[in-house]
This record gives structure tokens, C-alpha cells and sequence, in this order.
């Protein structure tokens, strides 16, 4: 893996439609690239249009940063997911302290959080060294297939998506002097404070480097930084514990967000078939019209999903 995950001139020598595959290679790429950066942007323009910031869980944290206490509102109780309340609520607050623009502290907060996706692919795109840049490509196609489900509701978990693609870039790619050990430790401290499923993910990632092989510089790089951040993690949990109030209700919270039922709700199933239609319909239609199925059976996804909305 030392040389990245696709190679793209390799498919196409190996292939005797060469030139075609890496045509429709270079088309999917964009189409991937541009929907990941376009979703990035509307996510910033409709959330401070129509301030969504206050939306939900948001309207306590739009309240906490107006009044200058969201430490004591909310977050201390939430010491693991502390990296969002220093990128996004801490600075709002202090704007509020410095100009008494509630208002204003309030937007801020709102930017600061809707345009955690967007800076999370320019790093990703800054840290990603892989062939044809695959990393930052996978990071775009999440981003626009997974950030409009959870849009719109503030959540940690926006945040940790976020951090998820630079850290995994990092941790393959980043130089092998202090400054990469320094920015891989940093990206993982911020992904294990955004979410308990931001610590996931840095094990993941971590996992994900030991396919290198267990002799690699890399893993033992990356293994490292992640003992630390363990460490600092446990820490912070213990120095700052939550209210006996809110600790009785953390076990519920966690059953709740690995409740496999959500699989089943109506989105989802609407998910699932539109990837089986689009699965069938490019079966079918490659039949008859092997050099643009993919379009005509996206297409025929969209035409059914508008239907449906309509």
C-alpha cells in the first residue's frame, strides 16, 4: 500500500477498453469530487440561511453561546466531546464577550459548525498523497452521501465525519519527520474529543494502517500517537465526570445510537432500494447499452426518487 490503494494506469493496461475505462474513471471522480464539494457549501448557505443552528439540540446550544455559558449548560457533562465546544462554541462565545452581538455569536456558532465538512476536505485533499488522490475522492463521496442525512440537526458526530478523512490521509501519508507525528497526534486527539464514535474511528484508522504490515513505520507511528491519545482520553473522562443526573442517562444514549432497528426505519429502506434500483437497472440497461449504463440508470434512480418525493 506503500504507492496507494488504485492505479489507475494499471487497470487500463490490463483492460483491452483501456482508454474507455479511464475515461469513465476520470467522469466518476469528478462527479464524486464535485458532489462532496457542492453539498459542502450548500450545508454552510442553507444552515445560515434558514438557521438551523437552532434547530433541535441546537436551540440550547444557540441559547448557551448567546447568554456565554455553554460549559456550564451542556458541555461539561459531554468531556469527550470536547474538541467541538472549543472549535465551534468556545470561539462564539468570545465573540459575544467582545462586541454583546448575541446575534451575531449565535451565526458564528452556526458557520463555525456547518463548515466543519468542508474544512475537513480541504485537509483531506491537503494530507492525501495516495495515487489520483483516493482518500480525499472516498471523502467526498461520504460527505455527499452522508452528510445530508444528518444535516440540518447539530450533532458531535458532523464534527468527527469531519475529522475522520484528514486523519486517515495523515496516518498513511504524512511525513515521516516531527511535523507529521505532530499533525497525525493532533488529528486524532480532535477525532477521539468529538464523539465516543470518534474514538472508533481513530482505532479504525489505526487498524486500517496495520494492512500495511505490522513492520511498517507507519503503524507504529500511528499506534503510538493513538496510545497517547487513549491515555489523554481516560484522563479527561475521569477529571471531569458528568452530573448523577446525566451519568444515568448516558447508557441509554449509547444503547440508543447503536440501535440496529434504525436500519429498518423508512429513510434507510429508501436508501437501500435506490441502490438495489440502480444496481438492477445497470444489470439491465448495460445489456443493450454497455458505454452510458451508469447514466441511464441514474437516471432512472433520480426520475423514481422525484416521483416518490413529489
Amino acid at each position: 500500500m506503500t504507492s496507494g490503494i488504485v492505479r489507475p494506469d494499471i487497470l487500463r493496461a490490463a483492460s483491452p477498453n483501456g482508454l474507455a475505462i479511464g475515461s469513465e474513471g476520470r467522469r466518476l471522480r469528478f462527479i464524486a469530487i464535485a458532489a462532496g464539494l457542492c453539498w459542502s457549501v450548500l450545508f454552510v448557505t442553507i444552515g445560515l440561511r434558514h438557521e438551523l443552528q437552532a434547530y433541535g439540540d441546537g436551540s440550547i446550544f444557540s441559547y448557551s453561546v448567546a447568554v456565554q455559558d455553554a460549559w456550564a449548560f451542556h458541555w461539561h457533562n459531554i468531556s469527550g466531546r470536547l474538541f467541538v465546544y472549543l472549535a465551534a462554541m468556545l470561539p462564539a462565545e468570545t465573540y459575544v464577550g467582545l462586541t454583546g452581538d448575541a446575534q451575531g455569536g449565535v451565526t458564528l456558532y452556526g458557520f463555525l459548525f456547518f463548515v466543519a465538512p468542508l474544512a475537513g476536505l480541504a485537509a483531506t485533499f491537503a494530507a492525501d498523497r495516495s495515487s489520483g488522490r483516493i482518500f480525499f475522492c472516498y471523502a467526498c463521496i461520504s460527505t455527499a452521501c452522508l452528510g445530508p442525512l444528518v444535516f440540518g440537526f447539530p450533532t458531535e458526530m458532523w464534527m468527527a465525519h469531519a475529522l475522520l478523512w484528514p486523519a486517515l490521509a495523515l496516518c498513511h501519508y504524512a511525513d515521516r519527520g516531527a511535523v507529521g507525528a505532530v499533525a497525525i497526534f493532533a488529528t486524532l486527539l480532535a477525532l477521539a474529543f468529538t464523539h465516543a464514535g470518534g474514538l472508533v474511528f481513530a482505532a479504525g484508522i489505526v487498524c486500517s494502517v496495520a494492512l500495511r504490515g505490522l513492520d511498517d513505520p507507519a503503524l507504529r507511528r500511528a499506534a503510538g500517537a493513538m496510545l497517547v491519545v487513549a491515555a489523554i482520553w481516560l484522563c479527561v473522562k475521569t477529571a471531569l465526570p458528568p452530573d448523577s443526573y446525566f451519568a444515568s442517562m448516558l447508557p441509554r444514549a449509547a444503547w440508543n445510537f447503536f440501535d440496529f432497528r434504525i436500519l429498518f426505519c423508512p429513510l434507510s429502506l429508501l436508501l437501500l432500494g435506490a441502490l438495489l434500483g440502480y444496481g438492477v437497472g445497470f444489470l439491465v440497461i448495460s445489456r443493450f447499452a454497455p458505454a452510458n449504463a451508469q447514466l441511464y440508470a441514474a437516471a432512472v434512480v433520480v426520475t423514481g426518487l422525484v416521483a416518490y418525493w413529489l
